[in-house]
């Protein structure tokens, strides 16, 4: 299973740094070295975390094309779903 974590900060980075060895993971963050675009985590990633401010989450909700049987989590405060 990939996993994507769209947002490297304070919580992405510390679940990707949990995450890192027990699972092929894509980063998506711009002070990531050779991190992939939110589109890209979308095509290739089985499950994704949004770890995005949430003043970023339209931005990103725009550039992320989602695709059948992914799993999206999200910690992403004070947005809903809608």
């Amino acid at each position: 299973m990939k996993i994507g974590i769209i947002g490297c900060g304070n919580i992405g980075g510390g679940i990707a740094r949990r995450l890192e060895g027990k699972y092929p993971l894509l980063l998506c963050d711009p002070h990531v070295a050779n991190g992939k675009t939110p589109a890209e985590i979308g095509e290739e990633a089985d499950l994704i975390i949004l770890a995005v401010k949430p003043q970023k989450a339209t931005e990103v909700a725009k550039e992320l094309k989602l695709y059948k049987n992914q799993l999206i989590i999200s910690v992403l405060s004070g947005i809903t779903t809608e």
